[in-house]
């Protein structure tokens, strides 16, 4: 009786240990198929707080944070009305600066690049100063 005991308990970690093995490893581990769904990414993003910006005295500031999703790099311009964009953050993934020269009556566009070659938008925002 000891003997069939030890052996079922044996035979349970066995198949304890082997399940335990399986859930950790992916079904293509170790393999090249053109079957294999890539990996998650999460959407780029780019937001303003505050937005709008209170109403003051002077400028008024917001912080802007972005994250490009995918960890690659990509930078940040501003554009102040129907400016040409100026670069915010250059060559990160991810980070957040603060803008201390938001005015009353502009429109300040925010846009998140792919890579370094301003080319590709990944997200924008629009941020505003409330008025009085």
């Amino acid at each position: 009786m000891k003997r069939r005991i030890a052996t079922t308990l044996l035979f349970s970690a066995n198949v304890l240990i082997v399940t335990l093995l399986y859930a950790g490893c992916s079904k293509d581990q170790g393999t090249t198929s053109s079957n294999t769904t890539p990996p998650n990414k999460t959407a780029a993003t780019i937001t303003a707080n505050p937005n709008p910006v209170p109403p003051g005295e002077g400028f008024g500031t917001s912080t802007i944070t972005w994250n490009t999703g995918d960890g690659s790099v990509g930078q940040v311009y501003v554009a102040l009305g129907d400016n040409p964009e100026k670069l915010f953050a250059d060559q990160t993934s991810h980070g957040s600066n603060e803008a201390p020269w938001i005015g009353v009556g502009t429109t300040y566009i925010f846009r998140l690049y792919a890579g370094t070659e301003h080319k590709t938008v990944l997200a924008s925002v629009k941020v505003v100063r409330a008025e009085r």
